[in-house]
């Protein structure tokens, strides 16, 4: 029995301090009701223990029963008060409401512990060897207030939906789910179960429900992003269902430890601590059973639309070179897929922007800002000077997120409006949107990038004097490229002006197959020449040491991944082997590393055998070095130097119209990122093998 009493008294211990740590987050009239909750629960189930450690004063007795049924009641109207109060913001505590609720808590103590309008008195039951309260006339009243509390608590949260902010609302309903879980704990553990085995005295235990569901309401105010509700629904399933099972569990060993002899069970103090080990073997079941059932279930109910319509989002974005543009295109995104009105990327200036600025700056635990009275309330002191602003802010507006650059700080900020009926995001749409924004802080610096490179086209003339010094340094260098690919670049313009008179005199006939033959043998030359001009730029740009990078850390196990996919989309009739090592980060410029694994896998694609095409992806990191390998099963790199393969201008037969410029690009690009690319012939595919060490 002691065991009992410690484990009676730690509970409501917990209680009290739960309601306490409850009012300092919710420090107004809601807050004060949750805590007498936690109050008077703690208490009635002290007195309610206490009542069987005074089986010699009868009087005190009753007293502690007459008291125990007064607190029940308390707790019970507490928490209805609490839902009917239920809201984040100022409010005076010590108003009319209060006052009420104290006067009528006094006029029912005296009616409960002072009179005997409840109960009378006590009487032993002769069967059962217990002493029983004996009911008088007010004893239907107190049966009534205790039914009356169901249909109290759900029109207190019908009302109290309607006037919260949308926060609360998603917390409120998450409560009162709870509350219905919790409900029903209670009444199949008191009424139903000891209904059919009454020697469990389940009505003892039945406190220990009370610090869970606490646990969970202190949990739910205490969050801006929610589950999904049909992840909810399976919670509620599964905890009735571990609940049931971890009880039969414990009810069967109680059986069969009641053959043990006495000797045995007093060696091991089972007939002292009896409950304690069925308790804590109870716990231990119903643990092992939930978390067993919830992996298994969890995943028939998850929903991936809004991730894969950022992801959608994110592979069109790299071709808008605009700003207007990408807010244009974001906006009708989000309209069009996830019925969310509005989005835009705003810039630092002033005002209250520039408030924004700085509190994300100064604050880097904060992912996000919502525009939402709890929200802004809960964390007015952290906001500062912001809080006033952000009251009056644009009402269309649900959200701000930083869009953090690691090198320059925060520099823009991502406005999002609400989605429909102004529902909160959930757990995993927070997280697509945070990927979004690391997409989109990396792709504004290269649309900065773009616009540089325009204004600098633009005044090109006028700085054509300044860099005059500069181009006859560069003379030497650019008379021998074009010395070298002069040819190469005149044959493919010789073709096109030809093909192009060609299809000028048939163009009389608009079904002349000639003219569409020509057309499309205009198209690739002039593609040859886009892509070979493309590569003399490039060229010209890493001799000269002109190229920055723009590195961040990513995952480079979902970069390759990313790009086997796509080149299995394009390449459906070649089979992309990917042997990824999971979880390696690296610090590189994703667009120019892009171009250097974009360029091996084509050029293992253009010599790959035709029958049975393989290419061969792989990834490893093994004593903080990281290796890439891009492998194929061609038959042409036995006619290959490796020893200049990386050379510029180096050409052998097939390749003279890239020139050579292709991998001697890709090797600029590793080394800018401190590495090393080699070749050699692959011992798996039997073609080449390409190796970058990073």
């Amino acid at each position: 029995m002691s065991f009992l009493l410690i484990s009676y008294l730690i509970n409501s211990g917990l209680l009290f301090f739960l309601g306490i740590l409850f009012y300092r987050k919710y420090s107004n009239l809601g807050g004060v009701f949750f805590l007498c909750f936690c109050s008077a629960t703690a208490l009635w189930f002290i007195f309610f223990i206490l009542s069987y450690f005074s089986t010699q004063n009868l009087n005190l007795i009753l007293l502690y029963w007459k008291t125990a049924y007064y607190l029940s009641i308390m707790s019970l109207y507490s928490f209805v008060l609490f839902l009917l109060n239920f809201h984040r913001g100022k409010e005076d505590i010590y108003g009319i409401k209060l006052a009420s609720f104290w006067s009528i808590s006094f006029l029912l103590g005296y009616l409960y512990i002072y009179s005997p309008f409840i109960i009378d008195g006590l009487y032993f039951d002769s069967e059962l060897q217990d002493w029983y309260e004996q009911p008088w006339v007010g004893y239907s009243m107190h049966l009534i207030l205790s039914f009356l509390f169901i249909p109290l608590s759900i029109i207190s949260w019908v009302y109290r939906f309607k006037h919260i902010s949308a926060i609360d609302k998603k917390r409120l309903q998450y409560i009162f789910i709870w509350m219905l879980i919790f409900i029903g704990a209670c009444f199949l553990f008191l009424l139903v179960l000891p209904a059919f085995w009454v020697k469990w005295q389940v009505d003892k235990y039945i406190s220990f429900f009370f610090i869970p569901f606490i646990v969970w309401v202190y949990y739910s105010i205490r969050r801006y992003d929610f589950l999904d509700f049909k992840l909810t629904l399976v919670n509620f399933l599964l905890f009735f269902y571990s609940l049931l099972s971890s009880f039969f569990i414990v009810n069967i060993l109680k059986n069969y430890s009641s053959n043990l002899e006495s000797n045995f069970k007093n060696y091991w103090w089972f007939s002292e601590s009896s409950f304690f080990i069925e308790f804590l073997i109870g716990i231990i079941c119903f643990l092992v059973i939930y978390s067993f059932s919830e992996n298994k279930l969890k995943t028939f109910f998850t929903q991936n639309s809004f991730y894969q319509s950022i992801e959608t989002m994110k592979n069109k974005i790299p071709f808008i070179t605009h700003f207007k543009e990408l807010n244009s295109f974001l906006k009708l995104h989000f309209k069009e897929n996830l019925n969310i009105d509005g989005v835009t990327i705003q810039l630092w200036k002033s005002g209250t922007k520039k408030l924004i600025k700085a509190f994300f700056e100064k604050n880097k635990s904060f992912d996000f800002i919502i525009l939402d009275t709890s929200f802004l309330f809960e964390n007015r002191k952290k906001l500062g000077l912001l809080y006033e602003k952000l009251i009056d802010y644009d009402k269309n507006s649900y959200m701000l997120l930083p869009l953090r650059n690691e090198d320059s700080g925060t520099i823009w900020y991502l406005q999002l409006w609400s989605k429909s009926l102004r529902d909160p995001f959930l757990s995993s749409e927070l997280q697509s949107l945070f990927w979004l924004t690391q997409f989109l802080c990396s792709h504004l610096r290269y649309i900065d990038i773009y616009k540089q490179i325009q204004d600098l086209t633009f005044s090109l003339d006028k700085k054509v004097d300044e860099k005059t010094i500069e181009y006859n340094n560069l003379l030497n260098k650019q008379k021998e490229f074009i010395a070298y690919v002069g040819h190469e670049i005149k044959n493919p313009i010789t073709n096109a002006l030809f093909l192009t008179d060609a299809l000028r005199d048939s163009t009389a006939d608009i079904w002349n197959k000639d003219a569409i033959e020509d057309s499309s043998i205009l198209y690739d030359e002039l593609a040859k020449i886009s892509k070979l001009v493309k590569h003399i730029f490039s060229a010209e740009k890493f001799d000269l040491d002109k190229v920055q990078l723009y590195r961040e850390n990513i995952s480079l196990s979902e970069f390759l991944v990313n790009e086997t996919r796509w080149f299995t989309h394009k390449f459906p009739s070649i089979e992309f082997i990917d042997d990824i090592q999971w979880s390696v980060d690296y610090k590189i410029d994703e667009t120019q590393f892009r171009q250097v694994i974009q360029n091996l896998i084509n050029n293992a694609i253009k010599f790959i055998n035709n029958s049975g095409p393989k290419v061969l992806i792989s990834l490893e990191q093994k004593s903080g070095s990281i290796r890439i390998q891009i492998e194929d099963n061609g038959t042409w790199f036995d006619k290959v130097d490796v020893s200049e393969i990386f050379n510029k201008y180096s050409t052998w037969e097939g390749w003279s119209i890239w020139l050579g410029m292709g991998l001697y690009l890709c090797k600029k690009i590793v080394e800018l990122h401190g590495g090393k690319i080699t070749a050699r012939g692959s011992s798996k595919l039997g073609g080449a093998c390409f190796i970058i060490e990073l």
